[in-house]
């Protein structure tokens, strides 16, 4: 069956959607206007969902949504850092949360409901992607433009990937989407509101770069496929097209 999870940023709510809302989840009130969700998981089944919650001026958390049920079982705090993205451990014991403009990423234990540890980048970092085995976690760092690669096992950065940099460095988005064995990364830097965009296909190994060649704008989001045979990259401005 096909289920999604959709956020409502106005409403502060999380919909459960199987062909039509089966389920809204009201996640905690924001203290002030100024809050969104930035990323929505399910976690290891359909029975328990994450979501990032970021507040203006106040707490920014990560709700643990228990969907069976229909409530939120817990939120763990991240203090006033915004969260840019996050991923779930391949066990769903860790969420792993890059924080905008702290430059770290943040360990959170689900179980206790606390952050454990935070790793230093530096740099204002995006998006995020853990390897299957759950042992490389690859940061896009904005502000490089760059990927750095940590490994979770020492929680350390273990290697790193310059990207090709766009128009205004200040102002540049990184999606980044990753083969399930991390042999190859796809990565799409974006100026502003796609005013220009560079992807990349990056041979994690060897170090070689392609860069896929369309007569579209590619100023999307990216992704790989689940056995890691084909990469997609969508287009804002001008419908999608498959790398």
């Amino acid at each position: 069956n096909l289920c999604l999870l959709l956020a409502d940023n106005a409403a502060t709510t999380l919909s459960v959607v199987n062909y039509r809302v089966v389920l809204t989840i009201l996640l905690p009130p924001c203290a002030t206007d100024l809050c969104w969700v930035s990323r929505v998981l399910f976690g290891r089944d359909a029975n328990t969902a994450f979501a990032a919650v970021n507040v203006e001026g106040g707490e920014s958390y990560v709700a643990v949504v228990d969907v069976a049920r229909g409530f939120v079982a817990r939120t763990i705090s991240l203090g006033t850092d915004l969260v840019a993205d996050f991923v779930l451990s391949p066990d769903g014991r860790r969420v792993y949360a890059s924080l905008a403009d702290a430059g770290t990423v943040a360990i959170l234990d689900v179980d206790r409901g606390e952050v454990v540890d935070r790793i230093g980048i530096g740099g204002e970092l995006g998006a995020v992607g853990l390897t299957a085995d759950g042992e490389s976690l690859f940061v896009a760092v904005n502000s490089g433009p760059r990927i750095a690669v940590i490994s979770t096992a020492s929680r350390r950065v273990v290697d790193g990937f310059a990207l090709e940099p766009v128009g205004d460095p200040e102002n540049v988005w990184i999606g980044i989407a990753l083969a399930p064995d991390g042999s190859r990364v796809l990565a799409n830097t974006i100026e502003g509101l796609g005013d220009d965009a560079h992807v990349e296909l990056i041979d994690t190994r060897s170090r070689e770069t392609t860069a896929p060649r369309s007569d579209r704008r590619l100023d999307g989001v990216v992704q790989i496929s689940a056995d890691g045979a084909s990469a997609y990259v969508g287009g804002f401005s001008d419908g999608a097209a498959v790398a």
